[in-house]
């Protein structure tokens, strides 16, 4: 199996607001009276979510030109090239349990 994946360009593949908390070690007394720029931040549920939870989170990237059907149709795209390439054996899978979780 390969392993590495080879990229040719910038994938759209998004996080949830749990994984952002998760990784970057948020908690809600940090973010409660925070307005939040969530830069680059391309297909992620991220700023919804906060936004839902009563953050103030805004959400910009460059993708954003693009209308919501070709944003979808690439995502599709992008997600099949990775999950061709992933060497799910170089991966910790503590957050999603196995790729199929994804």
């Amino acid at each position: 199996m390969n392993k590495h994946m080879d990229l040719k360009t910038i994938v759209l593949l998004g996080r949830t607001f749990e994984e952002y908390y998760n990784m970057f070690d948020l908690n809600n007394e940090m973010l409660k009276n925070e307005i939040i720029l969530d830069a680059g931040s391309g297909v992620s549920s991220f700023c919804a979510e906060a936004n839902s939870k009563g953050f103030n989170v805004t959400a910009s990237d460059k993708i954003y030109y693009l209308s919501p059907d070709e944003i979808e149709n690439k995502c599709v795209e992008d997600l099949e090239i990775v999950m061709e390439q992933m060497p799910a054996d170089l991966y910790e899978w503590d957050f999603y349990k196995d790729i199929r979780s994804t």
